[in-house]
């Protein structure tokens, strides 16, 4: 690992530090470097983690430490996906908060503001909205919130994005905060813990985390062996989870939440309802015929659909595996309640396949493995 700071501070004089995985980002990343950038707040630092990048973003980064107003770190370290990168940039910041932002995205630095005001708060995070799509995903009103042990059902079901929460060192060290390494869907491991975790926080109704999705990544593309890892933190997260509930309804919170990010995220994904509609759109837009006429054809061969359906009954089969150890219901009626009809089609044929499949445990571990070029974990 190398590093590089731009100059010395000590932790006590740092309010925020933003903390960015680079993987390959060269291109992507130039929109996010040119606002922070423009950060001209003495107490403010930024740590960039070049997560063993093959095009010339570490270059990028270096040039970017150069360039800013603010202290800079530039780290370099083998790839160990983004929750490796995150933990490393965690260990070189030296801020009272810590913001994790992805590269491809952006920030209002309005936020730095609003933190600055509530300092002396000592807030747990503080959360603001997203700039399209779901833009308050803990589904609450601004202001302050307070929890109880308990009383935290709520917070696992709607935690949100921890790409729009401001941390406090505080929280993060007494929470035990760290992402899983050599995976995607990192975020997906946490939310259980944190929300559990959580005592007092600010939520905020300005959208201050700008989503841009002009450039396509495994947690939004097409899919790959890495969407499986999917799996393996919802298991983490639920598995760490249990032992913190201290209530029933809490302990359902859990079930449940494993359940969506295991189960109906993965199967909604699979099915395709919204991607192989997005792609279709976007070729047509483009007048891609050639992949037009391909996106069709792929409604109407039954290879595709067959393989989809045996896919999602492998997934079907190695929930059951969880569902026992974790005393959740395998027919849970819940499962399809919201779902297009299309879904709840596609998903009593899987279950049906399922049935008559073994257990899948290993068939995910190898994936999981090959992907990653790991022997363990």
């Amino acid at each position: 690992m190398s590093q590089v700071q731009k100059q010395a501070h000590t932790e006590n004089s740092v309010l925020l530090s933003f903390v960015v995985p680079f993987y390959n980002s060269a291109l992507k990343s130039e929109r996010l470097l040119s606002t922070l950038r423009g950060i001209t707040a003495t107490d403010v630092q930024v740590v960039c983690v070049d997560d063993g990048s093959t095009d010339a973003t570490l270059e990028r980064l270096h040039e970017f430490a150069t360039q800013a107003s603010v202290p800079v770190a530039v780290i370099s370290q083998s790839n160990r996906g983004p929750g490796g990168a995150r933990n490393s940039g965690v260990s070189a910041a030296l801020g009272e908060y810590v913001w994790f932002v992805d590269s491809d995205d952006d920030v209002n630095l309005e936020a730095v503001e609003l933190l600055r005001r509530l300092r002396a708060e000592k807030f747990d995070f503080i959360d603001v909205n997203f700039s399209i799509g779901a833009r308050n995903a803990m589904f609450l009103t601004g202001g302050e919130h307070e929890f109880s042990s308990g009383e935290r059902a709520g917070l696992v079901s709607h935690f949100g994005s921890l790409c729009t929460k401001l941390f406090s060192r505080r929280f993060i060290d007494s929470s035990h905060f760290k992402y899983p390494e050599l995976c995607y869907f990192e975020d997906n491991a946490l939310f259980f813990t944190l929300a559990l975790n959580t005592r007092r926080f600010y939520k905020s109704e300005s959208e201050f985390y700008e989503v841009h999705l002009d450039f396509e990544s495994v947690t939004r593309g097409s899919l790959s062996p890495r969407f499986y890892d999917r799996l393996h933190t919802a298991v983490s997260g639920a598995a760490a989870a249990f032992p913190l509930v201290a209530s029933e309804a809490e302990r359902v919170a859990v079930s449940e939440t494993f359940r969506i990010l295991f189960l109906n995220n993965t199967c909604r994904q699979l099915f395709g309802r919204m991607r192989l509609k997005r792609e279709l759109g976007v070729a047509v837009a483009a007048k891609d015929w050639e992949a037009v006429f391909r996106q069709l054809g792929d409604r109407i061969n039954p290879v595709p659909w067959a393989r989809t359906i045996i896919e999602a009954a492998r997934v079907i089969r190695y929930y059951r595996s969880f569902a026992g150890e974790f005393g959740l219901s395998e027919r849970d009626a819940s499962i399809l309640e919201g779902e297009s009809a299309r879904f709840q089609r596609q998903f009593r044929q899987s279950d049906l396949v399922s049935r008559m499949l073994p257990e899948q445990r290993k068939h995910f571990d190898r994936i999981r493995r090959s992907a990653w070029a790991v022997v363990g974990d």
